[in-house]
């Protein structure tokens, strides 16, 4: 039987319904802030616990916990003695996905030790001030790690050899304040290099091992074959060598979104194809905006232009043989292998309906 339990501000509560009084698979107790019982963390048969603010989460001292059955744990927009919230971490032997989104003050000190033998997913997001933010964790069966938010120190006790994705999302603004971060930055870099999948969201500054890391980290990727990013910070970036060529030699799947498709992003683009060896596919998800246009439906016009010249151009440059690039836009989803120097064939998503493909020749 999977339990939820969802601490939230009672006041935001709606009015409990006469006839929606519980259900035979799961149940949801929603509890004011400063109400929160200790059978929570005394519950034998709890398989899913969701603790959700945002609020100062404080539990009785020394609290009795019992949790061996606990697979899922959500700690979210919380304020919780770090000391407790590891304790219920390590008190959980077949805890299998742990997320923490939280929130920290300027002058708190924040250390968590997490001990989880069986953890698959761990997702963790900081917010707030705090530059003294460390977490130490041993987790050998990591499968999937997301590091979101301000900087932090993460330390993987050993190296994650099962991991099979990464996603990293970091606010650079509160990396390079820190005088330490590029060797922190390295270390976590070296932990999580057996990773097959990394997801860099705003973080493509990362993989510029010259100006923000050791090479000697990018080098340790021996497993990863997909890249994807996530919107291409100009400020952090070195353009030329943006993604190192020992990595680009071989990524076999690529996937950029979030992009303007304007003249960089394609000089980006041309970049990577060029220094890629056995990619296989580059998918790219583009959006145009035009701010200057007043009219609804010459604007749609406009950047439907501007979505195909973006393809016609892409689809130009110089690339392995073996790979397949896919474009998706607001309006035109559709692969260089439908594209020849005379015509493209794409889908295009109409004004008011998507159901039409049409066969369009480029000059």
């Amino acid at each position: 039987m999977e339990i939820l339990f969802c601490f939230l501000d009672s006041s935001n509560l709606p009015p409990k319904s006469p006839g929606n009084q519980g259900n035979s698979s799961s149940s949801l107790c929603s509890l004011s802030s400063d109400s929160i019982p200790v059978c929570v963390l005394e519950t034998p048969s709890l398989i899913t616990l969701e603790l959700t603010g945002p609020f100062c989460c404080e539990f009785p001292p020394n609290p009795t916990i019992r949790l061996p059955n606990l697979k899922t744990l959500a700690l979210n927009l919380l304020h919780v003695d770090p000391y407790l919230m590891a304790k219920v971490v390590n008190s959980c032997p077949l805890l299998e996905c742990l997320s923490m989104e939280l929130i920290w003050g300027e002058h708190d000190e924040l250390v968590v030790e997490i001990s989880a033998p069986n953890l698959k997913s761990l997702n963790v997001t900081m917010s707030g001030y705090s530059e003294d933010c460390k977490f130490f964790i041993d987790a050998p069966k990591l499968e999937h790690v997301l590091l979101h938010g301000r900087f932090a120190f993460y330390h993987f006790v050993n190296n994650q050899t099962a991991l099979i994705d990464a996603d990293i999302g970091f606010c650079f603004s509160t990396m390079v304040d820190r005088k330490d971060y590029l060797t922190h930055l390295s270390t976590i870099l070296q932990k999580i290099s057996s990773v097959k999948t990394i997801h860099l969201l705003d973080n493509i500054g990362v993989l510029n091992s010259i100006d923000y890391v050791e090479a000697s980290a990018l080098k340790c990727f021996c497993n990863l074959t997909k890249l994807r990013i996530t919107r291409v910070s100009l400020d952090y970036l070195k353009w030329e060598s943006p993604i190192p060529e020992f990595l680009l030699a071989k990524l076999e799947v690529v996937e950029f979104k979030e992009l303007d498709g304007d003249e960089d992003d394609l000089a980006l683009l041309d970049y990577n194809l060029s220094k890629a060896k056995v990619l296989k596919e580059l998918s790219v998800y583009v959006t145009y905006s035009d701010d200057n246009e007043s009219d609804e439906e010459e604007r749609e016009r406009y950047e439907l232009w501007k979505e195909f010249s973006f393809c016609k151009k892409l689809f130009r440059l110089s690339r392995p043989s073996t790979c397949e690039i896919k474009v998706f836009g607001e309006y035109i989803s559709t692969s260089s292998s439908n594209f020849q120097y005379v015509s493209m064939v794409c889908r295009i998503d109409c004004f008011e309906k998507g159901e039409t493909v049409y066969d369009m020749w480029c000059e």
